[in-house]
């Protein structure tokens, strides 16, 4: 990992700067800032292209080759000088002997010499434009009899020259830039970039992390039946399967019962993972409750806060701590399920995001189909899905009902998440509201 040596006081210095000037918990785009200044991306490594999809791009990927590296002809038919079809364009018929074939991947294109006024060659698309040739005229424009093509005026459709040809390197040259630097790998890339030479590629390393729930209450055993008052250990799979989806290499550390040693045990075996890990996340017992031995334990640890505490709902306890000795970041995020997803969603992605070199996500707009309630001086975020509008091109999203912080039934139906602002007691319907996608 790219050390990140200087960050760390930086950082401390504007927390300062922003708990001053917030007196409470840090504005939500405070916070996001200091996230974004504490990480760092990681450094690159080499990858066969046919793992690359998914990783993102560390430097320009550039072609090797010319493509295509050669004039070809566009599609069947035949390679032709448009200088002799003057006459099928003047109302004249225009007769032209074939004197050679080409086919695609042939290097032993016909005939070698070159073109001869009023000559023809039959080609496959793909294949070498015959020297002297400029022109290809489709099969289905000319009267074909073996040996000779007929181009008669009423059925000729007017041809330039250059026609149904691919010029060499009219898609790439050698040495263009074919994907930028910090750019996701799609599949469709793999089509480009094995188009112009790139077997290898260089990404960025991806992110390792750690997953760490809390909380006596929480039972592992996904089919286990439950006492009263027991939980499902359904946060932390999340996390995993969404660290996983926005990529990273994660695993689950485990639950750790409610107490001090335990917690901070479990957060000390997390430091010492091998290989390393960049980030750590727990789940509960951030809060201020008797029962709440995360900061104690990070405390212990010796932890420097970038933040305790952000003006989200839901997810106002989430902290974010460095670690002596540790270049990554730990979050600590809330118990309840939408505070895990919705803190999740719009701090540790954006330092995600940070880690693989790509840029802060661009957020969307729509407008409301419905009233949405605020909460000053908090950011709210409100679970929505998108509706058909009758206005135009404009997106229209409704607010999905049920939505305290320990509901997951909203999940079944939203699509994104609405952010309204901390000054907005409420947005009505037909207000823009920026958006999130889920």
């Amino acid at each position: 990992m790219r050390a990140r040596t200087g960050r760390h006081k930086s950082v401390t210095h504007r927390l300062e700067r922003f708990e001053v000037a917030e007196g409470g918990p840090l504005a939500y785009p405070n916070a996001l800032r200091l996230v974004r200044d504490a990480a760092a991306p990681l450094a690159a490594e080499t990858v066969p292209l046919a793992k690359a999809v998914g990783r993102v791009t560390a430097g320009a990927a550039l072609s090797r080759d010319a493509s295509p590296n050669a004039d070809l002809a566009a599609m069947d038919g035949f390679a032709v000088r448009a200088a002799d079809l003057c006459g099928a364009a003047g109302g004249d018929v225009c007769r032209m002997a074939v004197v050679g074939a080409a086919a695609a991947g042939d290097p032993r294109t016909e005939p070698r010499a070159p073109a001869d006024r009023g000559t023809a060659v039959r080609v496959a698309t793909g294949a070498l434009m015959p020297p002297g040739y400029d022109t290809v005229l489709p099969l289905e424009s000319v009267s074909d009899a073996g040996n000779t093509i007929v181009i008669a005026a009423p059925t000729a459709t007017p041809v330039s020259a250059g026609a149904n040809v691919r010029r060499a390197g009219e898609d790439h040259r050698p040495g263009d830039v074919v994907l930028e630097a910090g750019r996701r790998v799609e599949p469709e890339h793999v089509l480009l970039l094995a188009n112009v030479g790139c077997a290898e590629l260089t990404v960025t390393r991806r992110p390792r992390a750690a997953v760490l729930a809390t909380g006596s209450e929480v039972v592992a055993d996904l089919s286990a039946s439950l006492r009263p008052g027991q939980v499902r250990n359904s946060n932390a799979r999340y996390l995993v399967s969404a660290l996983a989806r926005a990529g990273c290499d994660a695993y689950a550390a485990g639950i750790v019962p409610d107490h001090p040693e335990a917690v901070r045990g479990a957060l000390e075996r997390a430091l010492g993972s091998n290989p390393p890990v960049d980030l750590i996340l727990t789940v509960g017992g951030v809060s201020r409750g008797a029962a709440d031995f995360v900061p104690a334990a990070l405390a212990a640890l010796g932890a420097r806060y970038l933040f305790r505490g952000v003006a989200l709902r839901p997810g106002k306890p989430v902290l974010c701590t460095r670690l002596p000795s540790w270049p990554g970041l730990l979050f600590g995020l809330p118990g309840n399920p939408m505070a895990v997803l919705a803190t999740f969603r719009t701090l540790v992605v954006p330092c995600l995001r940070t880690l693989l070199g790509l840029p802060l996500e661009p957020g969307g707009q729509a407008v409301l189909g419905a009233t949405v309630q605020g909460r000053p001086p908090l950011t709210r975020l409100v679970l929505a899905h998108g509706v058909q509008s009758t206005c135009g091109d404009r997106e229209h999203v409704v607010p999905v009902p049920g939505q305290r912080a320990s509901q997951v039934g909203a999940l079944g139906s939203a699509d994104r998440w609405l952010l309204v602002p901390p000054d907005c007691a409420e947005l009505p319907a037909g207000a823009r509201v920026a958006t999130l996608p889920l």
